[in-house]
């Protein structure tokens, strides 16, 4: 059949000449991404790159050697070529995969060690072109029926293919790397639960149960960095106690959790990603749905990335990155973008992780951001300014910024003297809650009273209006700045009083005027209005010197109700650990069942958090830690 024929005639030159070109650019290839994984990958924690680099070297003078062979022979010479050249990519291959660790809290897998099995992949497939092309023509009558055009045409295009596929295999290896250093396990929609089930627990008793770790609270349970150290990896777990804290904790093996994880160990959900560290502690976002954690790939110090997670579910509700360095320190989490204080300090930067713009804001030389928080619309940030040539005090701003465009929409100044911290910082709906807090010295000497006068506002995020004010609103004299006063939000109206104004609590340290000693003092207000609902104060002897210990000892509930620990004791040495639900203006003592069994001084470093239904407090001491759960 001369048609057969003729086919044959054209389809055995071209396939030679295809698959000899797509070999030769498969062999380009395979240098071309060990070059790029030597050396654009800055490995910071792993010593493959000198091993590579010898790699590289080798493959190198081997496929130069292999061209100029295939150049200038053929016939069984390019075969045995082809073969060693296949051969040789494959215990390359081979010796990258077998030295990849298993991924866990030491160790990880590099984006470099996946682009380098990739390119000894290629390696193995232009040998293999090369060594099969031969037998699809005789060498006596290669290239003898297609024209120099022709021949022309069909190496570019194999050229083109096999770079393609090399481009888009290169970030797939990279995906693939990624997937390799991750462990996650979700929590399903039908285990949420509510956050204002709080509002059925009474919270009259307490139950202690000893742990190893550190714990974050949040509405659906307590969130465990699971590796802490000088470079944690980005592996945090939810936990919660409180469904049946003697089962989940003690039965489940909680408590003695070191690593591993099961279905039945008590975690909700755990997201664990080995190759990424952790830079600043893990940030929750105002009403604590969403959980930011912020850090650097521990095998390139220039990519860093924020990744978002539901308290939930554990589900990634979005990624935030960035080449060359970290946007900044991350300030405040919102429910579709991030706010970080660039790295010189006067810059409000705005990333959105759900589709939305970005951008970044100058403010003015000597001005640094402070606090800041967000609703959908409008970003709010409070700079605090250093005196300049025409001004003598230090001047604070508190700027309402439009999160779509990145203008400044209003500013409000704050009274001279003032300060504005983020603990004094709420974003309540459409609402600014803020404490620009004056500290008054009243005695000169190294235990100088203080006074701290507390001047609250609400403030319209869409117009900046003041809404409302409560000026001079003062406590006590105290002889630490770490009393300063603090703002804590209660989130919701109680679930029995759908209509009721959301509220939030003023609390602080101060002097007892009748006796020895100090109190801890909370008062209520409406966030609507700012009319205080009510207040109340409890004994305290143990005075924090720390502004974060004095802030955590204190929670809001969504109910309205609040919940503080206190050291009693004036004695450091016998002290005196309690906790106290207040409400109404009464505060009444909650009694801990098998105290004897707590460290003296737990509350010392005790960070107190509400749960879906009731409320924990985790402590840490010099020799262990633990968990106290209040239904």
């Amino acid at each position: 059949m001369p048609g057969g024929n003729l086919r044959r005639e054209w389809g055995r030159p071209l396939a030679r000449t295809a698959m000899m070109a797509g070999g030769v650019t498969a062999l380009i290839a395979w240098i071309g991404l060990l070059i790029v994984a030597v050396f654009d990958d800055r490995t910071t924690r792993d010593s493959s790159g000198s091993i590579m680099m010898l790699g590289l070297v080798a493959s190198t003078l081997g496929v130069g050697l292999a061209l100029s062979i295939i150049a200038a022979r053929s016939g069984l010479t390019v075969i045995i070529t082809g073969v060693v050249l296949a051969v040789g990519a494959a215990a390359g291959g081979w010796a990258v995969y077998s030295a990849m660790p298993e991924a866990g809290p030491d160790a990880f897998i590099t984006h470099r060690a996946g682009l380098a099995a990739l390119a000894y992949g290629f390696g193995v497939i232009g040998g293999g072109l090369i060594a099969l092309a031969p037998f699809t023509l005789p060498a006596q009558t290669h290239h003898t029926e297609l024209s120099q055009r022709t021949r022309r045409h069909i190496c570019v295009l194999a050229a083109a293919v096999v770079l393609l596929a090399a481009a888009a295999l290169a970030p797939a290896m990279q995906s693939w790397a990624e997937l390799a250093n991750l462990e996650a396990r979700t929590a399903s929609e039908n285990h949420q639960t509510t956050p204002v089930d709080v509002d059925d627990s009474d919270l009259d008793s307490a139950h202690f149960f000893a742990h190893s770790g550190e714990f974050m609270p949040t509405p659906h349970g307590l969130l465990r960095l699971d590796h802490p150290g000088d470079r944690s990896p980005q592996a945090v777990t939810m936990v919660d106690p409180l469904h049946d804290p003697t089962a989940e904790l003690e039965a489940a093996g909680f408590l003695g959790w070191r690593g591993g994880g099961n279905d039945d160990d008590g975690e909700r959900w755990y997201h664990r990603r080995w190759n990424w560290t952790i830079s600043q502690e893990p940030l929750l976002s105002d009403d604590r749905s969403l959980l930011a954690l912020t850090g650097q790939r521990a095998d390139h110090s220039a990519r860093w990335q924020t990744r978002v997670l539901d308290t939930a579910t554990g589900r990634v509700a979005g990624t935030v990155s960035s080449q060359g360095g970290p946007p900044g320190q991350l300030v405040a989490v919102g429910e579709s973008a991030l706010v970080y204080s660039s790295n010189r300090g006067n810059e409000v930067v705005y990333r959105s992780f759900a589709g939305g713009g970005s951008w970044e804001l100058d403010a003015e030389p000597g001005c640094s951001l402070e606090a800041a928080g967000m609703n959908s619309t409008v970003v709010a940030a409070a700079l605090s300014c250093a005196p300049s040539p025409d001004r003598s005090e230090v001047e604070d701003h508190v700027l309402g910024i439009d999160a779509g465009t990145g203008e400044v929409v209003w500013d409000w100044v704050s009274p001279e003297g003032a300060t504005i911290t983020q603990e004094n910082f709420l974003v309540a709906g459409d609402m600014l809650v803020i404490n620009s807090r004056v500290e008054q010295r009243v005695t000169d000497g190294p235990f100088s009273a203080r006074g701290f006068e507390n001047n609250l506002r609400g403030i319209d995020l869409a117009t900046g209006e003041v809404e409302w004010t409560q000026r001079r609103q003062q406590f006590g004299r105290t002889h630490t700045s770490a009393c300063g006063g603090t703002l804590h939000m209660g989130f919701a109206p109680s679930s029995g009083e759908a209509d009721a104004p959301a509220t939030f609590h003023l609390a602080q340290c101060f002097a007892d005027q009748d006796r020895i000693g100090s109190r801890m003092g909370v008062r209520t207000y409406q966030v609507n209005d700012g009319d205080r609902v009510w207040r109340s104060s409890v004994r305290l002897g143990f005075t924090p010197t720390e502004m974060d210990t004095a802030r955590s000892w204190v929670t809001a509930l969504p109910d309205g109700r609040v919940l503080t620990t206190t050291d009693r004791s004036l004695d450091r040495t016998r002290p005196d650990c309690r906790i106290y639900r207040m409400e109404d203006g009464k505060a009444v003592r909650i009694h801990i069942e098998g105290d004897d069994a707590l460290p003296a001084n737990w509350c010392h470093e005790a960070e107190v958090g509400w749960m879906h239904n009731g409320a924990v407090i985790s402590y840490r001491t010099e020799d262990d830690g633990g968990v106290i759960v209040v239904r």
